[in-house]
């Protein structure tokens, strides 16, 4: 497909831009510290040559990425694991929605794990205040990702958001290429996924048909990633804390960049890609009578709803909501090992924390309880 110069300032890199890039990423410092890294084994020198092999934005994910990745799952992970794909047709292109736990890996696994079903890759959104420098822009843009611009002034972020909409739609339309794309901005940190209705109010400004139709041809399909041990659980806790006593805190970027490597380098035992199926029915049977905002609203529940009804919920979760919500109703779940796993967990992720610790120990329960309590509330409806 001839590429679209009206996208040129979001979109990925394709395929004649790779030599190029690879070129530049290969001689930057903190690109190879990185490499070395993860592949402590073999000579930096190994993979740069090999990296200047490559001729193809196929070739840079099934070679250096795939490699990454299975570093990552290796040391990280004890298990990845799948479920629904056999649900979709691995001819078609699909928007997937999910929520949002880790800022490299939610988009990353499920790559991996499409690409091991034998599905095309799908294009990744990422915020810009991630891009902290040109070598990681031209990294993420290499692995079929595309730029979500952020903290832009308002006339400047809806002619924006227009374009990001109508990128989108191209993508899945008329490249037919699927696409990853988290349900809100930012981290879930309190383990409470909710979708944004904002974002779905983007997918829409550029559709041309009906509300329904707009949605039905984007084909949505959510996605549940449930971890055992939540990426930088932690990190979490301690900026919700922040940002509870002092209302002007704010990350650095310098900690936006070390969230994003150390979600990939600690622990997160079992993880869970639930896929659904495309919500195209749910749409149809929306009342034609309520408003677009309704609407809107609907779906957002839709999705809010699948992707709780899907979590693979751990006896962790199950033990944190005993503690959370003081309740016995959940003792079936687990086992008195099970509550001294977490505890010893909990105890040593909260060694380092500066503050309150009641209330950062309730913060960290959040995490692992909210997923457990959204499940038993929707499970059956």
């Amino acid at each position: 497909m001839v590429r679209n110069p009206d996208f040129d300032q979001i979109r990925p890199y394709i395929d004649e831009e790779v030599p190029g890039v690879i070129q530049r990423i290969v001689n930057e410092k903190g690109f190879l510290k990185v490499i070395g890294f993860f592949f402590p084994e073999v000579p930096i020198d190994a993979i740069v040559n090999n990296l200047l092999q490559v001729k193809s934005i196929y070739e840079f994910q099934s070679g250096f990425v795939k490699k990454l990745t299975e570093k990552i799952i290796s040391s990280s992970t004890t298990n990845l694991t799948s479920s629904g794909l056999e649900n979709l047709d691995k001819t078609k292109s699909y928007l997937f929605v999910t929520n949002h736990r880790d800022i490299v890996l939610d988009s990353s696994l499920l790559n991996y794990v499409l690409f091991h079903k034998g599905f095309d890759t799908t294009e990744t959104g990422i915020g810009s205040n991630l891009l902290i420098l040109k070598w990681i822009t031209d990294l993420v843009k290499l692995n079929k990702t595309f730029i979500v611009k952020r903290n832009l002034p308002k006339l400047e972020f809806y002619n924006y958001s227009i374009l990001l909409s109508k990128y989108i739609r191209y993508t899945i339309t008329e490249k037919k290429v699927s696409i990853w794309i988290a349900q809100r901005e930012g981290r879930t940190k309190d383990g409470f996924d909710k979708t944004q209705s904002g974002l779905l109010k983007m997918f829409n400004i550029s559709g041309k048909k009906s509300f329904e139709e707009n949605f039905k041809e984007l084909n949505i399909v959510p996605v549940s990633i449930s971890y055992e041990f939540e990426p930088c659980d932690a990190e979490k806790v301690t900026e919700l804390y922040n940002k509870m006593i002092d209302v002007n805190f704010k990350k650095t970027k310098l900690e936006d960049m070390m969230s994003m490597g150390k979600g990939m380098i600690t622990p997160k035992g079992h993880v869970h890609y639930s896929f659904g199926t495309p919500l195209n029915h749910e749409i149809d049977d929306i009342p034609d009578s309520v408003n677009k905002n309704d609407k809107l609203h609907s779906i957002a529940e839709i999705i809010d709803k699948k992707i709780y009804q899907m979590y693979r919920l751990t006896p962790i979760n199950y033990a944190a909501a005993s503690y959370l919500f003081d309740t016995d109703i959940y003792n079936d779940k687990f086992t008195k090992e099970d509550l001294e796993k977490l505890d010893a967990y909990m105890y040593k992720s909260m060694a380092k924390m500066v503050g309150d610790t009641t209330i950062m120990r309730k913060m960290f329960l959040e995490i692992y309880a909210f997923p457990a309590h959204n499940y038993e509330k929707y499970k059956s409806l």
